[in-house]
């Protein structure tokens, strides 16, 4: 159950920077230890940026930064993307995969060992 749910399910609330960064915490703890080197690499202190969705213009951390863009989390949608940047430093290419930081950091690990990297998974639906 999501730590933010409460007694009143249907309203919802964005989660905070300690939320979210609990929830890296505990989701790291899921990785092995080359993801964590990976992440450690790349990560970076939280930070809010825009991203456009059908019902206007919302916010969603950036939690690192990858060479073709970012690994944002996505609290509507509950789960770690990774999009390139628009040159306002908005989300470019919204997701709604809901994937785990493992999953996020098996693609990244496994992109120079020949197997599909994850922006291919995203695109494929995998």
């Amino acid at each position: 159950m999501d730590q933010r749910d409460t007694n009143d399910s249907a309203r919802w609330r964005p989660i905070s920077n300690k939320e979210l960064e609990d929830l890296i915490k505990e989701q790291l703890s899921e990785c092995t230890p080359e993801m964590k080197r990976v992440f450690a690499t790349c990560c970076e202190p939280l930070r809010r940026v825009p991203i456009e969705r059908g019902c206007g213009v919302e916010e969603v951390f950036v939690v690192a930064t990858l060479p073709n863009g970012a690994m944002y989390y996505d609290d509507v949608e509950e789960g770690f993307e990774v999009s390139p940047l628009r040159p306002d430093g908005g989300i470019a290419t919204p997701g709604c995969s809901q994937l785990r930081l493992m999953h996020v950091l098996h693609g990244m690990t496994h992109e120079k060992s020949g197997t599909p990297s994850q922006d291919r998974i995203t695109q494929s639906g995998g």
